[in-house]
Formats: structure tokens, sequence, C-alpha cells
């Protein structure tokens, strides 16, 4: 009986973790993207600035 109640209290912790993990990642994710600094923009203004080749660029951004 007391093995059941805490396989079920860890089942409820594990899912609210996960949850919570999720809700996270998604938030950072986010945060990235309004303030314009996801890999992709930060590739360009590389690019821009002439830090990197026409081919470098190509192949990052092959890469992401």
């Amino acid at each position: 009986m007391m093995m059941g109640f805490l396989f079920w209290v860890l089942a409820i912790l594990a899912i609210f973790h996960f949850l919570r993990r999720l809700i996270q990642s998604a938030k950072r994710d986010r945060a990235l993207e309004v303030n314009g600094s996801s890999a992709l923009n930060i590739l360009k203004e590389r690019y821009d600035r002439g830090e990197i080749s026409g081919e470098e660029f190509q192949k990052i951004r092959k890469d992401l």
C-alpha cells in the first residue's frame, strides 16, 4: 500500500518537474528571439560586419 502511494507521489512530482522545465525552456527561447539574439541573427550580424566570409556564412547556416 505504501509503495503504491510513494510511486504516485514520485510520478506526480516528475510530471511537475518536467512541465516546469518545459515552460522555462520556452520562456528562455522566446526571450532570445525577442532580443534578436537567435543564432541565425548573430550569424547574419557577423557576416554584415565582415567577421566571416560568404563561404563561412553558408557553411554555418547549414549547420544551424
